[in-house]
């Protein structure tokens, strides 16, 4: 583990917290790309199932139960 190295070398405490990788974050683009994927798939879904299930609702009935 990086961080329990970096304890075990002394280097957790003061200048040794500004560690590059807070400094220079980066993102794998792969994931990048999945998360992206995985987040449009999921929005589509989330409107369209719903959307779906309401064409089917006669309009008429509905505003009878309610």
């Amino acid at each position: 583990n990086f961080f329990m190295e970096q304890a075990a070398n002394g280097q957790a405490a003061g200048d040794g917290m500004q560690m590059s990788i807070f400094k220079n974050p980066t993102v794998n683009v792969g994931y990048a790309v999945f998360a992206t994927f995985v987040l449009i798939v999921s929005g589509v879904l989330a409107g369209y199932l719903p959307a779906r299930k309401a064409v089917r609702v006669n309009p008429i009935e509905a505003m009878r139960q309610e």
